[in-house]
């Protein structure tokens, strides 16, 4: 766009208000996210709370952090989801709902599963999990093997009105970061920003002796298209970087004003950036959405005071006290000098007494919290296991295993769906790329052509993929709704039915369908076993038939072969023998049991 061209929304005599009229409507959001921070992470200093006069020197104050508890209680289901399956997403052609599709889903799982890339998904459902919603990018990368790379936003660290319901019908939005002087210098070079809008930058910073300031990328829409640009509507009288056109890597093929064929950009219609809630209710506004720390914030103070005084009313009951039995005609002053210690006795009447112990019902109204508490955060099974009482059966226990499943399936829904975003988001990049060999992705072997042609370019070999399955139209879905919701939930159904099958002929076949989907590929090892039956059976048969036929034989084999017999049979029957012991295996009917060692000559 030339000078002439630059809409109204690009300048900044127009832009820089706007921003900063969002970010003063966004701030009592971010105090929020800062007070949730506090409540989660609650820090007491008992030695001040005793210098303020606010405790006793004897008392305690002990925070029960039950937000935190519960948000790391819920996080293993969400990274059990992420990362124990094969794969991460799961590929149906839309055509051919048939067509196998397991050489593409593994290559985009080895694309996606760069080195710590689980990180910005667990910091994610930790800030959803704490303050009700949270936000990851998708960026383009050349330096992951995809050349997509998700990176974690943060609850306050996004800022949209406050009024958004959803964050692609805003006209702008925008990402916080703290950066250094060092890093806007980089800045200059790397991304092409304004090197007179960063000195004016650094001069602020060391006249105010900050070491970080906050900077802005603005996303907006004009004409339905994403536009990027930076600012630091504080410090800056112009854009730190005007702005341009989203480029996120996908390129189409076009003919220049020359006539000759190049590559243009795809004008990119949505922000990269994806929400995640903790839960979806009726309420439509994402500032709305509340997490733990709302949830449990009454919880924790009950908790807390609970435990505290009942730690301190045990100190106090330790303490011990004195008073004048009879009246004396001693002085206040004197009586204050008099030392009792073991082995005296004291010149005037003394009674000793201490305040009462606090009654253990605190301790049952704490138990009661903490099993009240596991329920409405899903953890039933724990919840009925450390219920104090004699009236759990194991079918109760069972039935709260089931409900814990199904709570934890239906709270991943909402992650799936965050899962399927940003992986359909990624694939539509890494479908252009790779379809026009950008890197290796079901690649082929280069045709001659190709190769002569990388050889006149001065390339050392270009690379060409399989576009033919590229190409197609797929729909792409978190393989966690498969490889572990799904296997959470047989695996519960079996163990339902265990005590039913078990005792039947089925009952070998049912345990070691039950064993593999429980371990995995080490499941399959005991599965096998138990399909098969125990070797040492069968080896025990056959020494027993080769020590019966062995004499009439004997006569016809040559000295050596028959020594060779004799020691293949003390082996066979030593590891029977052994295993037998050790208790492994099916008990061996009469007809199978080892025969005793004996030397045929």
């Amino acid at each position: 766009m030339t000078t002439e061209t630059v809409p109204e929304l690009f300048t900044w005599s127009y832009a820089q208000p706007k921003i900063q009229e969002l970010l003063g409507d966004f701030s009592p959001t971010q105090n929020r996210v800062r007070l949730n921070r506090e409540e989660r992470h609650k820090d007491v200093s008992i030695k001040n709370l005793r210098r303020s006069k606010m405790l006793k020197a004897n008392q305690f104050m002990l925070v029960v952090r039950i937000i935190d508890s519960n948000i790391l209680r819920e996080i293993p289901a969400y990274l059990n989801y992420l990362v124990n399956s094969p794969r991460i997403a799961v590929f149906r052609d839309v055509e051919n709902p048939n067509a196998n599709t397991t050489t593409i889903e593994a290559e985009f799982s080895r694309g996606l599963t760069y080195p710590s890339w689980e990180i910005p998904f667990i910091k994610a459902v930790d800030g959803s999990l704490t303050h009700g919603w949270d936000f990851c990018e998708v960026q383009f990368d050349p330096s992951k093997p995809c050349h997509v790379n998700v990176e974690h936003v943060g609850t306050d660290n996004l800022v949209f009105h406050k009024d958004t319901v959803d964050i692609q019908e805003q006209e702008f939005i925008l990402r916080r970061y703290f950066v250094t002087a060092q890093k806007l210098e980089l800045f200059v070079t790397k991304y092409g920003f304004s090197q007179e809008q960063v000195e004016t930058v650094k001069t602020r910073l060391k006249e105010s002796r900050q070491t970080t300031i906050k900077v802005y990328k603005k996303y907006c829409k004009y004409d339905g298209v994403v536009y990027v640009s930076w600012a630091c509507p504080d410090l800056c009288s112009d854009w730190l970087k005007a702005p341009e056109p989203l480029f996120l890597g996908r390129t189409q093929q076009a003919i220049n004003e020359f006539g000759l064929p190049t590559e243009q950009p795809i004008p990119e219609t949505a922000y990269p950036v994806f929400f995640l809630p903790y839960s979806e209710t009726e309420q439509l506004r994402i500032v709305e959405h509340v997490g733990r720390v709302f949830k449990d914030r009454h919880k924790q103070e009950a908790m807390s005071a609970n435990l505290s005084q009942f730690i301190n009313s045990c100190q106090n009951a330790s303490e011990l006290y004195m008073s004048l039995k009879a009246t004396t005609e001693k002085s206040p002053g004197s009586l204050e000098s008099i030392e009792i210690s073991s082995g005296k006795i004291p010149p005037i009447p003394i009674e000793f007494y201490h305040p009462d112990f606090p009654d253990p019902v605190m301790l049952n109204l704490a138990q009661y919290l903490e099993v009240m508490n596991s329920q409405e955060v899903g953890q039933v099974n724990y919840a009925v296991q450390n219920r104090k009482d004699t009236r759990k059966t194991a079918a109760e226990l069972m039935l709260a295993k089931e409900e814990s499943v199904k709570l934890s399936s239906t709270q991943l829904i909402v992650f799936s769906t965050f899962l399927r975003d940003i992986f359909s988001f990624c694939w539509m990049i890494i479908q252009n790329r790779a379809s026009q060999g950008k890197f290796k992705f079901l690649s082929l072997p280069p045709s001659p052509e190709a190769l002569v042609a990388s050889e006149l370019q001065g390339q050392a070999g270009g690379v060409t993929n399989n576009n033919e399955v590229i190409l197609r139209d797929y729909d792409v879905r978190a393989a966690g709704d498969v490889d572990v919701v799904r296997r959470l939930e047989l695996i519960a159904l079996y163990e339902k039915y265990w005590p039913i099958v078990g005792p039947t002929a089925a009952g070998p076949v049912f345990l070691a369908r039950l064993l593999s989907l429980a371990f995995g590929q080490e499941g399959t090892i005991y599965s096998t076993i138990i399909s098969q039956g125990d070797p040492a059976n069968l080896l025990a048969k056959l020494s027993n038939m080769v020590t019966a036929i062995l004499p009439e034989i004997a006569p016809q084999l040559t000295p050596e072969v028959l020594a060779q017999v004799n020691q293949l049979l003390m082996e066979t029957n030593n590891y029977v023998s052994a295993r037998s012991s050790g208790g492994v295996g099916e008990q061996s009917s009469g007809d199978s049991q080892p025969a005793e060692q004996q030397t045929i000559s």
